[in-house]
């Protein structure tokens, strides 16, 4: 459809012919095709897009520590504690699938539901990364998050 400005706030309207009746598209649009992305360009495009979200999550906090990470660790390490060992695993199973979708840890819209964290409460995922982290620290301390919470 042929649209214009209408001069409030920039918002699109319709654009009308000259007998004031609305100008319909003759033809619906074509879909775009998705093309095909080469595995070693569209690993290359991941580990950048880490490391500039890394660099914005430092650039945030400057040189002290983030006090939302420093909170949702705690509030992570009181939610492992209060879990039996086999449910510390689920929940560290199920923040790692979570996690290999990718975690937007600079946007706080982002939401995600875990069923293992506290009844599937909506969490965003910068805490989820803090679930990640901590869990892999207790449950297995040789195994690296990918965030770099230490500092």
């Amino acid at each position: 459809m042929d649209l214009r400005r209408n001069g409030q706030g920039g918002d699109l309207t319709p654009k009308k012919a000259n007998n004031n009746q609305e100008i319909t598209p003759a033809s619906q649009p074509v879909p775009s095709v998705p093309l095909p992305i080469p595995a070693d360009l569209a690993e290359r495009l991941r580990q950048t897009h880490s490391r500039l979200a890394r660099q914005v999550l430092r650039a945030n906090a400057g040189d002290s520590p983030r006090m939302d990470v420093v909170m949702y660790c705690a509030s992570a390490l009181e939610t492992y504690a209060a879990l039996a060992p086999a449910d510390q695993k689920q929940l560290l199973m199920e923040v790692a699938t979570a996690g290999q979708k990718g975690l937007g840890l600079n946007r706080p819209e982002a939401q995600l539901q875990l069923r293992h964290y506290r009844n599937g409460e909506p969490i965003s995922h910068l805490q989820a990364a803090c679930l990640l982290f901590v869990g892999l620290k207790l449950l297995l301390p040789d195994q690296e998050s990918g965030f770099d919470f230490e500092r």
